[in-house]
Parts: C-alpha cells; structure tokens; sequence
C-alpha cells in the first residue's frame, strides 16, 4: 500500500478520487498490495509475541532468585516497613505469598537441574 505522502487526492474519476503519485493503478491492486501488507505485519507480531512468550520461562527463573534472595535477606525491613506482605504489594506488585512461593521454588530447583532447564527453555510452562 502506497504511503500518506504519496497519495493525492485527484478529481472525480474511475479511481474513486484516491490514486498514487507516481501511477494511476486499478483498486484491486491497492487491495491486494494492502493484503500484503497486512499479511507481512501479521507475520512479524507473531514473531514478536513468540520471542516475548519465550522470554517468560527465563524471567520467572530469574525473578525466582530474586525472591529467595528477598526473602532471605528480610529485604522489607531494610526498605522500611514493618511486614513483608506490604512492601511485596506495593513494591513488586505481588502478595507476600506469591515472594514466598517464587523463594521456595528457588530453592527447589537447585536440587532438580532438568526441571530448571526445562522451564527455563518452555518446554513446560510456569503455573501462574
């Protein structure tokens, strides 16, 4: 399909009043071009959303860490508050128990390294 720039509108004519600069092409060419076009943009969302869903497996891995470290280190009271469940919300967006669990998990795969790999790579998929 033809850029806004190289449109111009023309007097009344076969074309509907819409036709390129540079050629005076039939619709059913700026429709099959617009297809294309559509097709091709198509293509690459779903290539983007493929490299994002593959990119969940290694950030919940990493997010994991976080959390044991976390919890570990009682991060909340260095942060200034007096329960774990308040600074997880309002920090992280996430429940305390939600940190709790991502910990935990943490410290599960440490023992079991084919699991870690395969939900690190999305051979299988992380349980919200």
């Amino acid at each position: 399909m033809a850029p806004a720039s190289a449109v111009s509108i023309t007097s009344a004519g076969s074309t509907g009043g819409l036709a390129p600069e540079h050629e005076a092409a039939p619709p059913v060419v700026w429709a099959h071009e617009a297809a294309a076009e559509l097709e091709e943009s198509g293509a690459r969302a779903e290539e983007q959303l493929a490299e994002l869903a593959a990119a969940v497996g290694p950030l919940r891995r990493v997010l994991a860490a976080i959390a044991a470290r976390w919890v570990a280190t009682r991060a909340f009271e260095r942060l200034g508050y007096a329960r774990a469940s308040d600074c997880s919300r309002e920090r992280a967006g996430l429940s305390a128990r939600k940190i709790q669990e991502l910990a935990r998990v943490h410290r599960a795969l440490a023992s079991l390294p084919a699991l870690e790999r395969a939900l690190v790579s999305n051979v299988l998929p992380w349980c919200a």
